[in-house]
This record gives C-alpha cells, structure tokens and sequence, in this order.
C-alpha cells in the first residue's frame, strides 16, 4: 500500500513541481524541494533514534511526502487562482491506462535498481546502518539536485540575454550564479 501512495505522491508532485517551473517559477519550486529534501533524511534519523522500524521509516516519510504534496498545491493554487484541472475523457483515460502499464514496469525496475543497496544493506544490517548510509547519501544527492535545479533555473536567463545580444550582462550573469 505505501509504495503505491508514494508513486501517487511522487507523480502529484512533479506535476505541481511542473506548474510551477513552467511559470519560470524555480525559486519557489527549488524553495520546496530544498526544505523538503532535507526533511525526509532528518525525519528518517528522528525514527530510527525513537527506535523506530522500517514501518515507522516509512510512515514517517511518507507523512512529509504528504505535507510537501500539499503545500505545493496551495502554492498552485496562489500562482495560478483561477485554475481548475479538468478530468480527461475516457479515451485519454484507456490511451494513457494502455501506455501506462508499461511506465510502471519501468519505474518498478528503475526503483530497485537505485535502491538496490538500500535493500541489501536493509536486509543484511540493521535500520541503523541502513540510515547511516542513506542519510549522507541522500543529502549529498539533494546538494547535486540543487546544483542541477539552478542551471535549469538560470539557462532561459541566460538564453534570453545572450538571444538579444547582452552579452555584457550575460557573462555578469554567468559569474554571479557560479559563485
């Protein structure tokens, strides 16, 4: 039941995180991401050290996942105010349920295949191990997120300066953000 909760939480929240970049609106996506991204692995430790098992671990992520899917759709809802989503039709439905059956296959391999030494470590060691090793490994991930988060944030910057000829601005821009 968990993992399809957090599969649903997962593709709720890189839709709302797609709204919001469409708007060009990465500061407050990345704002998001970045407090959440380091709440999940602190949370983490708060379980382990209050004894807690790999159902408490999980309760306790998901949580945050939930609290994080809400505050981006009360973000959507402040960025866009007049936005209503509509319902697809049941030929988008049976198009995207015939295409979809495949993408979770794909996901289901791609999760174990990241996470392979998470389950392995899980299975062999004890939570505590299993927790010393994702938590650095996480947060080193959410700092090459971050990194990965602002040249997509500073690219259509620096696309737009360098299309209208400010190359002046351009290479101020460049030093700014490398910084």
């Amino acid at each position: 039941m968990s993992d399809g909760l957090a599969d649903k939480l997962s593709s709720a929240m890189a839709a709302c995180r797609l709204h919001a970049q469409v708007l060009q609106r990465y500061d407050l996506s990345g704002k998001f991401d970045a407090v959440f991204g380091t709440l999940i692995p602190v949370v983490t430790i708060a379980a382990v050290l209050a004894g807690g098992g790999l159902v408490a671990i999980v309760a306790a992520r998901l949580a945050v996942s939930l609290v994080h899917c809400a505050c981006l759709v009360l973000l959507l809802k402040r960025l866009l105010p007049t936005y209503r989503p509509l319902w697809p039709s049941r030929d988008t439905i049976k198009r995207v349920s015939s295409f979809s059956g495949f993408a979770y296959l794909q996901r289901i391999a791609a999760v174990t295949y990241l996470n392979a030494d998470k389950l392995l470590i899980g299975a062999q060691q004890s939570t505590l191990a299993l927790a010393t090793y994702v938590i650095p490994y996480t947060l080193v991930s959410r700092v090459f997120g971050m990194m990965y988060r602002l040249t997509q944030s500073v690219f259509p910057m620096t696309s737009a300066s360098a299309a209208s000829g400010q190359l002046v601005e351009l290479q101020h821009k460049y030093v700014y953000a490398t910084r």
